[in-house]
């Protein structure tokens, strides 16, 4: 109310008649408005004082090997964990030494078995192949560093050829982030700017990965803490619920969860719908394997309505490149 009378106050033919109404004169109720418009006097809040000097680096850093309980102590002072409160997590953590193998040894001779090969990302094992360590070897000695949104290299280049030779269909585009939350993020980003759409659909019992929009887009309880503030991201019923079945065939829970699916993609606006982001078979999420047909029947529903296919197989590829986010339906010159 006071902002409509200050505007129609600075209007001359509107001030006369509000000056009447309230029984002033018009100079006066311009003096009165103009007094409406002086700032507030904000105090400086007050301010802290700290010490910005650099410290002195200990001489410890320049001996060869620091003792265990060096190493425990650095870690508990310094060392963080990003996935929850970090004393439980250094505490639950192993101080690893060494490694052989399929073998993992701590600083007290203790050995462990890598059932997951870490983050699914070390399936080499731990002794390096003699080739591969040539490899990097030269690499080192000869490029050590190319920033690939400015320049190609030779590696690059060979190793995106024997990718579209290898790799069934028409895919034939490679890109090389560094984890697969990085390739889920360029998918879909990629995916965003083809279509012109913002939507991304995922299924419930996922996981994408930790950035901010791949675990945002991820479906189990990882998710919890940090989907507020991101938009864009639809969840679907997946095809393997906890409580009910969708049918008692396969062929039948198939026929269901598309049509659920499809339903779905109708009420959303298929317009407004970039991609699906599926992990064909959920990893941390279950590995489950959907029903015969399923896979099939959402590519359907994304080329009837030019829905890209973004599938997350990170960490169910033959070899863990984080190149397996893949758009389906678009080549490299597209």
């Amino acid at each position: 109310m006071q902002s409509t009378m200050l505007r129609a106050a600075r209007q001359p033919v509107a001030r006369k008649q509000l000056a009447k109404c309230v029984g002033v004169s018009s100079a006066r109720l311009s003096t009165l408005v103009n007094s409406f418009d002086v700032a507030d006097n904000l105090h400086p809040l007050p301010r802290g004082t700290y010490d910005m000097a650099c410290g002195e680096v200990s001489a410890t850093h320049w001996e060869p090997e620091w003792e265990e309980a060096d190493i425990q102590a650095a870690s508990q002072e310094n060392g963080m964990f990003t996935w929850g409160a970090s004393d439980p997590a250094r505490a639950g953590a192993p101080l690893i030494k060494h490694s052989e193998g399929v073998y993992l040894y701590g600083h007290d001779g203790k050995q462990y078995l890598d059932w997951t090969s870490q983050a699914v990302c070390t399936n080499l094992g731990y002794t390096v192949p003699t080739q591969v360590r040539d490899a990097v070897t030269k690499q080192l000695d000869e490029l050590p560093f190319v920033y690939s949104g400015l320049a190609m290299t030779e590696p690059r280049a060979r190793l995106s050829k024997l990718l579209a030779e290898l790799i069934p269909g028409d895919i034939n585009g490679f890109i090389f982030p560094s984890s697969g939350a990085e390739a889920n993020e360029g998918a879909i980003r990629m995916a965003r700017r083809f279509t012109g759409r913002q939507k991304i659909m995922t299924r419930y019992r996922s996981y994408h990965g930790g950035t901010t929009s791949t675990l945002t887009a991820t479906g189990d309880f990882r998710r919890w803490f940090a989907e507020q503030g991101q938009s864009g991201f639809v969840k679907i019923a997946d095809p393997n619920p906890f409580g009910y079945q969708w049918g008692d065939t396969e062929e039948e829970a198939s026929a269901r969860a598309l049509a659920a699916l499809h339903e779905q993609v109708l009420m959303e606006g298929p317009e407004t719908i970039a991609a699906f982001l599926m992990e064909h078979v959920p990893g941390s999420g279950g590995v489950l394997l959907p029903p015969k047909g399923y896979m099939e029947g959402v590519q359907a529903i994304c080329k009837e309505y030019g829905i890209l296919l973004i599938a997350d197989e990170v960490g169910k590829s033959p070899i863990r490149l984080d190149t397996a986010a893949m758009l389906w339906s678009v080549s490299t010159r597209s």
